[in-house]
């Protein structure tokens, strides 16, 4: 840990001669399920020249090299299985006109029955073409407990090698299609997959909503009997979002879905999710928000759920 943090410190003097607005953030996260999974996480964050390729803040600098620190804590247990974690990460970054590119290096460590550490690293590319279509593309590799929220697969020292690919064509003002996918090489030899196509109609403004079909298809190459892993899912179902800013600084965010479920031979289900945030402040200079959401689901007579509640900060200086 020591030798890779003398390494990133070289970070902290690039690009010191552009002057680039930074900025901080805090996350918090309750999750738990019905099935006795609990997890706290808190995350803090240092960028260096904020940005968002796709919603850019006012006081980006397109010609700054970008670079930061995020520190993220784990804690959490299943119903056979405790877990903590901690993910010191640095990145790098620069845009070129109508593209971005980002790099990734980290150090995680967590403690499940033993203690194990290894180095992180990835790459994330995006770009768009007008207001036709955005595409955002990444690799990276990780512990995978992290991204699926399984302390049995921290348990299991399970590694994944992720490649992510999302779109959103866009091809007038009133639809837009975000289209979705993950292959996740797993170290115990399962691959999983994971599709998401979505068709929506509506208005970005002066009140975004939207309203569609949701279509996911979820496979495992090589299911296991130690995590839920099953052959084949596949869900869809209506969904919606909707957001609406009140005054220059609270604004309301609502979504959800519903969708019929199919698990490997099992009977068809169905499952519900629903989320609300509040946010206070600006993006640009200071903003608070509360975040809520809820997941069911109910199939062959068996119930499950999930509950997360979590809280964001960020300032801009």
């Amino acid at each position: 840990m020591k030798k890779y943090l003398n390494s990133i410190g070289l970070l902290l003097i690039i690009n010191s001669s552009v002057f680039a607005e930074s900025m901080i953030n805090f996350q918090y996260a309750n999750y738990s399920t019905s099935d006795k999974v609990k997890l706290n996480e808190w995350t803090l964050a240092f960028d260096k020249n904020a940005r968002d390729f796709f919603w850019p803040y006012n006081a980006e600098i397109d010609s700054s090299v970008d670079y930061g620190l995020k520190y993220l804590n784990t804690s959490g247990q299943s119903s056979s299985t405790k877990i903590t974690s901690q993910h010191l990460q640095s990145y790098i970054g620069k845009k070129w006109s109508d593209f971005y590119l980002k790099l990734n290096l980290g150090h995680h460590q967590f403690k499940a029955g033993s203690k194990e550490s290894r180095t992180t690293y990835g790459i994330q590319f995006q770009t768009k073409y007008e207001k036709l279509i955005t595409a955002d593309l990444s690799y990276k590799t990780d512990w995978a407990f992290k991204g699926n929220r399984s302390p049995i697969m921290a348990f299991e020292k399970l590694v994944a090698k992720d490649i992510k690919t999302n779109f959103v064509i866009q091809p007038n003002d009133q639809w837009r299609m975000p289209l979705r996918f993950t292959r996740s090489n797993l170290s115990d030899t399962n691959v999983k997959t994971i599709s998401d196509l979505n068709v929506l109609y509506g208005r970005a403004y002066p009140i975004w909503w939207w309203i569609g079909y949701n279509y996911n298809h979820t496979s495992n190459k090589n299911p296991s009997s130690k995590y839920w892993s099953p052959k084949k899912v596949v869900s869809h179902g209506p969904q919606f979002e909707f957001s609406k800013s009140f005054s220059e600084t609270l604004s309301l965010n609502l979504g959800g879905n519903y969708g019929f479920l199919k698990e490997n031979q099992l009977p068809s289900g169905e499952s519900t999710y629903f989320s609300l945030s509040v946010d206070y402040g600006s993006r640009d200079v200071q903003l608070w928000s509360i975040n809520l959401s809820r997941g069911d689901s109910k199939q062959n007579g068996s119930n499950w759920s999930m509950n997360e509640i979590g809280l964001n900060f960020s300032k801009m200086f």
